[in-house]
């Protein structure tokens, strides 16, 4: 998904909420924020723009990023399959999930992608987290935000 790329960069108030989602311990490392806030943004129907406001950044070095790689593209070949909104044509969809080479990317729908990986964070950083919620009341958003996430599943 990332080749090329030395290393990922969460930049502005999202590497502020990347760090927090960490520091609290909801996510192991950086990585692991990366393979779930697409998903979340676009399950959630959240997207956000790049910022720098907090000129913070925080870092997902190559080795992760190798290591994640195949559930990274199955992340943006789902979303790019899924996302009608951004392309209403079935076949342009199944087109830019299956049979453009990652290099050959659009990079319009790279930033799509990429403002559904900000959106994620925000929305998991929004309901996990909050304004002055307590350590208990933090696990219960994360419980209730898994319990929700899979009852529409279920």
């Amino acid at each position: 998904m990332y080749e090329g790329y030395g290393q990922y960069t969460f930049t502005g108030t999202h590497a502020s909420r990347v760090k927090e989602l960490v520091g609290f311990g909801f996510f192991p490392r950086n990585v692991d924020v990366l393979l779930v806030a697409p998903i979340v943004g676009f399950e959630y129907g959240k997207r956000a723009d790049k910022n720098n406001q907090d000129d913070d950044d925080t870092k997902v070095f190559l080795e992760q990023l190798q290591k994640a790689d195949s559930k990274l593209e199955l992340n943006y070949k789902t979303i790019m399959l899924l996302d009608k909104e951004h392309e209403p044509s079935e076949e342009a969809r199944i087109k830019k999930a299956f049979q453009i080479s990652p290099k050959d990317r659009d990079p319009a729908d790279l930033e799509r992608y990429e403002a559904y990986v900000r959106g994620g964070v925000d929305f998991l950083y929004d309901r996990i987290i909050g304004k002055g919620n307590t350590q208990d009341e933090r696990i219960r958003e994360l419980y209730d935000l898994v319990d929700s996430f899979a009852s529409r599943y279920n």
